[in-house]
C-alpha cells in the first residue's frame, strides 16, 4: 500500500524528473516532454508541492533555437543551478516577469556546443523551497538551408578569389589545394593546406574573411611550401589529429602518419614514431599490416585509430591508439588479410570484379566513427558504405549504402541503377564522394565531390539508398556544375554559395566548416 499523499509512479521515458527533497519522495511528471529527441529518465512517486515543468519547442531543436522551460508556479531564479552541458551557462538564461518562463537561448547555452546529443540538467527551487529537477538529453541538430551562403572565407580575401596562393606565394592567409578534413583541438582550428605541404592552425574559428593563421606544421615559415620526408618536413598533408598527448599527422605523398609526442607546432618540431615506414626518411607504397598507400583520411574515437588506407583499397583500425613506430593494426576491412589490396575484389584472387560487394572498397577517401557505427567514402564505387555496429572482423560486410540501391552497383550518379550515369544527380545518388564524411551522431554529411556539392541527412541513414534532405553548393538535387551561382549549368566565378571540388570538412562547435579544394579555400557555414 502507498504512503498517505502519494501517486502511483508515472512510467515512460520521456517525462521530467521532479524532486522533492523535504519528503524523499518522487512526484509524478504530470505531462509527456514531445522533444523526439529527448531521452529522459522518470522515478517513483512523491508528496509536496513541487512545481511540474514543461518544455518546448517540441521535435527537433536546432543548434539556433531557444529552449523555453514553462513552470507551474513562480520559482526563485537565485536558486537556479546548472550541471551536465548546460554547466557552460554565464548568466542562467531569461526569466518571465512572474518567473514561471525559463528561456535559455543559444548564446548562453548550446551555441557553444557542438550539435548532437547535449546533456540537460537544471535544478530549482520555487518561492518556498520545494525543488524541481529537469535532467535530459537533448537532440540539437545542426541547421542549414538548400544554397545557403557561407560566413567566412578562409584562403581568399573574398568569395569571388579562388587562385592558389591568392595569385602568389604561400602566406598565412592563402591556401593551395586544402584537402580533407578540418580539425579542432588545443582551441586552434587545423586545416590541411596540401599543395604548400603544411597544416595552418588558426586561433579559434575565424570571423572574417582572409584570416591569418597563427601556427604552421611541416614549415619553417609561412612562406615556404616545399615539402619534403623527415622527422619534420612533410608533403602532401591529410589530417591533423592530438589524442592523449601525442599529436597524429596523416601524409598522403610520403605514404605515412607521423607521431608526434609534443604539440608539433611548438619546438621541437620532431617526429616521435611513424605508422606506415619503418623510418622517417621513407616513403614508399606498400600493401602489408605496416604500410600505407596513399591514405586520405583518419579518425579517432573511442580509443581507436582508424586509417582510410585509400590506394590501397581498405580501412584499417588500431584498437588502441598507437604511439610506436611499426605498430600493426589490428582489424582490416575491405580486405581480408593485410596482404591482399585489390580494389573491389571480394573473392580476393587480387583482380578487380566487375562489380563491388558489401565488404569490398575501392579508393576509400573518408572515415568516420563513433565507436559504434562506421562511415566510409567508398570514393571510386560512388557510394558510402554504413556499418551499424562497429566491425570486430576482417572483411565484415556493410549494413546500408548510399549512393546506390544495393552494393553491387556503383556507378556514379545511377538514379535507375542501370549501370549507366544519368544526365543529372538525385538526392539519393553520389558521383565519388572524396575525402572525408562525419557525423554528430544524429545527422550524416557527406561532400559529393564530383557534383560539386555537400549533402545532408537530418537523421543518421537507416536504409540503403535513402535521399539526402539538404544540399550546399546546388540549389536544388539535380544541379551538378561547379561554381554555378546562377544555376545555369556554366561555371561562374567562385561565390558565397558553391563549391568546386569540395573534399573535406568538419563540424566545429556551432559551425560547418568545407574544404573547397580546386578554389583554394576553406568555407565557414552559419547554422540557420
Amino acid at each position: 500500500m502507498l504512503p498517505q499523499n502519494t501517486m502511483p509512479a508515472f512510467t515512460g521515458d520521456r517525462a521530467l524528473r521532479l524532486i522533492t527533497p523535504r519528503t524523499g519522495w518522487m512526484l509524478p511528471a504530470l505531462f509527456t516532454l514531445l522533444l523526439s529527441a529527448c531521452d529522459i529518465d522518470l522515478s517513483s512517486v512523491s508528496t509536496g508541492n513541487a512545481a511540474t515543468a514543461s518544455v518546448s519547442p517540441s521535435g527537433t531543436l536546432g543548434i539556433r533555437d531557444n529552449l523555453v522551460i514553462t513552470f507551474s508556479k513562480p520559482m526563485d531564479p537565485g536558486s537556479l543551478s546548472f550541471d551536465g552541458g548546460l554547466g557552460v551557462l554565464s548568466d542562467g538564461g531569461t526569466w518571465s516577469s512572474n518567473n514561471k518562463v525559463l528561456t535559455l537561448a543559444p548564446d548562453d547555452a548550446w551555441g557553444a556546443w557542438e550539435s548532437g546529443n547535449q546533456p540537460l540538467k537544471l535544478t530549482v527551487e520555487d518561492t518556498v523551497g520545494n525543488v524541481t529537477t529537469v535532467d535530459t538529453t537533448l537532440g540539437i541538430d545542426f541547421t542549414v538551408s538548400d544554397f545557403q551562403n557561407a560566413a567566412v572565407v578562409i584562403g581568399q580575401t573574398d568569395f569571388t578569389g579562388s587562385s592558389s596562393n591568392q595569385g602568389g606565394v604561400p602566406g598565412a592567409d592563402t591556401l593551395n589545394f586544402p584537402y580533407s578534413d578540418a580539425s579542432f583541438f588545443d582551441d586552434i582550428l587545423w586545416l590541411p593546406d596540401f599543395d604548400n605541404n603544411r597544416v595552418l592552425g588558426f586561433d579559434g574559428i575565424p570571423t572574417v574573411n582572409g584570416a591569418s593563421a597563427s601556427y604552421v606544421v611541416g614549415q619553417g615559415d609561412f612562406m615556404t611550401g616545399s615539402g619534403g620526408t623527415t622527422d619534420s618536413s612533410i608533403e602532401g598533408p591529410q589530417r591533423l589529429l592530438a589524442y592523449n598527448g601525442h599529436y597524429y599527422l596523416l601524409e598522403y605523398a610520403n605514404n605515412r602518419i607521423l607521431i608526434f609526442d609534443s604539440a608539433p607546432y611548438a619546438a621541437p618540431r620532431a617526429a616521435s614514431a611513424v605508422l606506415g615506414q619503418a623510418d622517417f626518411t621513407s616513403s614508399s607504397s606498400d600493401c602489408s599490416a605496416q604500410g600505407l598507400y596513399a591514405p586520405e583520411d583518419m579518425t579517432i574515437a573511442d580509443g581507436k585509430l582508424l586509417v582510410a588506407d585509400g590506394a590501397n583499397n581498405r580501412i584499417l583500425v588500431w584498437n588502441s591508439v598507437p604511439t610506436a613506430t611499426g605498430t600493426e593494426p589490428d582489424l582490416v576491412l575491405g580486405q581480408a588479410d593485410f596482404t591482399h589490396c585489390t580494389a573491389s575484389d571480394d573473392n580476393q584472387d587480387n583482380v578487380a570484379d566487375a562489380a563491388s560487394s558489401a565488404r569490398t572498397l575501392s579508393g576509400v577517401s573518408g572515415v568516420w566513427t563513433d565507436g559504434s557505427r562506421l562511415v566510409a567514402a567508398d570514393t571510386e564505387n560512388s557510394r558510402v558504405l554504413i556499418w551499424n555496429r562497429f566491425p570486430t572482423e576482417n572483411f565484415q560486410p556493410a549494413d546500408i549504402v548510399l549512393g546506390q540501391a544495393d552494393f553491387a552497383h556503383n556507378i556514379e550518379n545511377d538514379d535507375n541503377q542501370d549501370g549507366v550515369a544519368d544526365a543529372t544527380p538525385t538526392a539519393r545518388t553520389l558521383n565519388h564522394p572524396y575525402d572525408g564524411v562525419w557525423s554528430n551522431g544524429r545527422q550524416l554529411f557527406v561532400p559529393d565531390t564530383n557534383n560539386h556539392r555537400l549533402l545532408v541527412w537530418n537523421r543518421f541513414p537507416t536504409e540503403s539508398f535513402q535521399p539526402a534532405d539538404r544540399v550546399l553548393g546546388q540549389s536544388d538535387f539535380v544541379h551538378a556544375t561547379a561554381d554555378d551561382d546562377n544555376q545555369d549549368n556554366a561555371s561562374d566565378m567562385a561565390s558565397a554559395r558553391t563549391f568546386y571540388f569540395p573534399v573535406g570538412g568538419a563540424l566545429l562547435r556551432d559551425k560547418l566548416l568545407i574544404t573547397d579544394g580546386h578554389n583554394n579555400r576553406a568555407l565557414v557555414f552559419e547554422a540557420n
